[in-house]
């Protein structure tokens, strides 16, 4: 589902989507108890299928995954559906 910080709860998995010079790369971050507003992202890029596999093996039970789109970055439907917000 699109990252808001509202559905944000600690733990949750987080996939940031960027697209740089037609390239489009993700990174996979957990939300931690007590974060402050300044998000710390991994510095390795990976394709979004693969950090969308990462996120699915390393979350909890029942936890959503959350995808956060940047600006100019763009879902594409091969993915899989991205809900708006919490159905």
């Amino acid at each position: 589902m699109k990252y808001r910080e509202d559905l944000a709860t600690p733990d949750s998995v987080i996939i940031r989507i960027v697209t740089e010079d037609g390239l489009t790369r993700a990174f996979v971050r957990f939300k931690s108890e007590g974060e402050d507003s300044t998000p710390h992202y991994p510095t390795e890029e990976i394709p979004v299928p693969e950090a969308i596999r990462l996120a699915s093996n390393r979350r909890e039970a029942g936890q959503p995954i959350l995808v956060q789109l940047e600006e100019g970055a763009e879902w594409d439907d091969d993915w899989g559906d991205l809900r708006d917000d919490a159905e």
